[in-house]
């Protein structure tokens, strides 16, 4: 599939798949993340609540979020391809996950928001547009999130395995598009979610294609797209 943006006289500017790693550092992914969370999950958005968080072995979680449910969510980002020892690591961050009490996950996102009059429920409920009578306990679930240009076999499949076993993990590849003109182009695809194995049925589903509001809209075909989301940057 080409990608082309379109300019404002109605002319085709290309867009050319680059190797990420190549050119940019796994900070410059995790900061285009962090802007934009609800990037991340495949199922709705997601309130950041941590960057670069240090865990009781002394490793370190690159984004820490909640959902909806109060779920929390761990990301480990890779810019290249996935080592076979991704997941161990992202199984790791999640078990640190599961011991932080409610006054600790308050800690961390006063400290990442850097105001401690902050009340992680309030903002919480705020964030997601809770309705009143919608019940949310903080850490009752946790989640894993792996993000990778490409998700190596090993990954997959381990990834797979997990979610048969109840649980909660997503693997997210990205593909990184350049213009001749400077533009910038990320695509996502679910490698290893809900999304994945609906696509996988039969009877498929719909294609869909996102654009986060602050992002340019950037015409592509339909046809063969299940789960894929793209976003641009201003030229």
């Amino acid at each position: 599939m080409r990608l082309f943006a379109i300019s404002a006289e109605g002319e085709f500017q290309e867009f050319s798949k680059k190797q990420f790693a190549a050119q940019h550092q796994e900070q410059i992914l995790e900061e285009w993340l962090e802007k934009n969370p609800d990037g991340i999950v495949e199922d709705g958005k997601l309130l950041l609540i941590g960057r670069q968080v240090t865990t009781n072995l002394g490793s370190t979680i690159d984004l820490v979020g909640l959902d909806r449910s109060g779920a929390v969510v761990v990301v480990e980002l890779k810019r290249g391809r996935t080592p076979r020892e991704t997941v161990a690591q992202a199984l790791e961050y999640a078990s640190y996950a599961e011991q932080l009490d409610a006054q600790q996950l308050e800690e961390l996102f006063q400290q990442y928001m850097a105001d401690e009059s902050l009340s992680l429920a309030d903002y919480h409920r705020e964030y997601f547009d809770l309705p009143p009578e919608e019940a949310v306990t903080l850490n009752k679930e946790q989640r894993i999130v792996i993000v990778a240009q490409e998700v190596s076999s090993p990954v997959r499949e381990t990834s797979t395995f997990l979610r048969r076993k109840g649980i909660r993990i997503t693997c997210v590849e990205f593909s990184y598009f350049e213009s001749k003109g400077g533009g910038a182009l990320l695509g996502q695809d679910i490698a290893v979610g809900e999304e994945s194995v609906r696509a996988r049925r039969p009877q498929g589903l719909p294609a869909r294609t996102l654009t986060p509001a602050s992002s340019r809209r950037v015409p592509t075909s339909s046809a063969n797209l299940c789960s894929r989301r793209f976003w641009a940057s201003p030229s």
